[in-house]
């Protein structure tokens, strides 16, 4: 009797709580809606002159960059971004059941000085502590891939993107070293697109975002710019540069820490020694370490001042992808709950800086 009467209770718990779910959750779900995001976009890959409406490109790597705007949408919260921030470019919602209105902007190719033109107006049209994002997509990645992830940086950070894609090509396994290899041919291409980007947008109010093998850009180009200005204490820095989840020799980015300290005014890396990828990446050249799983050459990172080393495997785990939530509250601390240095785990608790 007492094993009916106890089951009896909890059927009609388990009743309580989902009337109370339908009653009080059922409008949140309904708060849910498709935000469009227009990406900027820079990219050495061949145009698929069959699909320039929808604008796709082939896994064939061009002699040059190509530039242009694409639409990508994000199932976003609603009524939680400030307008304010997404004055500019131009987000715009489609609700559940309504019809959505022309895009302000089209997807379209640009030549490279309408690109940068562009670039200028959507960094003047909002306000001034809103950053420019410049995003580099990591290995193994298709050009909607490396479009998905910026349009959720642009979403979650509330800012304009600029996508760097690359010509790397899925699938991870059969691609990796294939994708090195691309990569080191690239590099040029990026260091001279980060060039002239800073003609027309701000660098102290630029951030520098890359994932896994996208990291190498970043610090290449970051290293070079350091060697090429390094007896300008006065040249302008970065607003913050962020490494994350990268694909990056952990001692060759501890001898050149003092060149990314140089460029930027804040330099963040991510640390998560479950990475999978990251792991395979250091196996495979016989145990040397990974930038983003430092295992037990963290004292690499930790040995000078200039970059502050943030710990994600309580909440990433044995996980790859990008940690948007990670990267942008470290983009946004100074409008959000980030706080810099603490000794406890916070209730955001996937940022934890490790302390120097």
């Amino acid at each position: 009797m007492k094993t009916f009467a106890i089951r009896k209770i909890l059927i009609a718990l388990l009743a309580f709580i989902s009337v109370l779910c339908c009653t009080f959750l059922a409008p949140l779900a309904g708060m849910a809606e498709t935000v469009m995001v227009p990406i900027l976009y820079a990219t050495d890959r061949i145009l698929d002159q069959s699909a320039t409406s929808s604008i796709a490109f082939s896994n064939c790597q061009s002699d040059r960059l190509s530039f242009g705007i694409k639409n990508m949408p994000i199932v976003s919260p609603a009524a939680t971004n400030d307008p304010s921030y997404l004055n500019g470019l131009g987000w715009w919602s489609i609700m559940p059941g309504q019809v959505p209105g022309a895009a302000p902007f089209p997807n379209t190719t640009l030549t490279e000085k309408d690109f940068f033109v562009q670039v200028k107006e959507s960094i003047e049209s909002g306000p001034s502590d809103r950053p420019l994002i410049v995003f580099a997509h990591g290995c193994c990645t298709d050009f909607e891939g490396g479009m998905v992830n910026a349009a959720k940086l642009a979403n979650e950070c509330e800012a304009p993107v600029i996508l760097y894609a690359w010509c790397s090509i899925p699938p991870t396994m059969e691609k990796y070293r294939e994708n090195e290899d691309t990569q080191r041919k690239n590099a040029r291409f990026f260091s001279r697109f980060l060039s002239a980007l800073s003609e027309y947008a701000i660098p102290e109010r630029t951030v520098l975002i890359a994932h896994s093998m996208g990291n190498r850009f970043l610090h290449e180009t970051l290293k070079d710019r350091y060697w090429d200005h390094e007896k300008e204490p006065s040249y302008p820095k970065f607003k913050c540069t962020i490494f994350a989840c990268a694909d990056v020799s952990i001692d060759d980015f501890a001898s050149d820490e003092k060149a990314m300290a140089f460029n930027s005014q804040k330099t963040y890396v991510t640390k998560n020694d479950l990475d999978p990828a990251l792991l395979m990446s250091m196996a495979q050249r016989g145990g040397y370490g990974r930038l983003g799983a430092p295992l037990k050459r963290l004292d690499r990172i930790l040995s000078t001042d200039g970059v502050d080393v943030v710990a994600i495997e309580q909440v990433f785990g044995k996980n790859h992808a990008l940690p948007v939530a990670v990267v942008s509250d470290l983009v946004n601390k100074q409008r959000r709950s980030y706080r810099p240095k603490f000794r406890q785990w916070p209730k955001r608790a996937h940022l934890l800086e490790i302390q120097k």
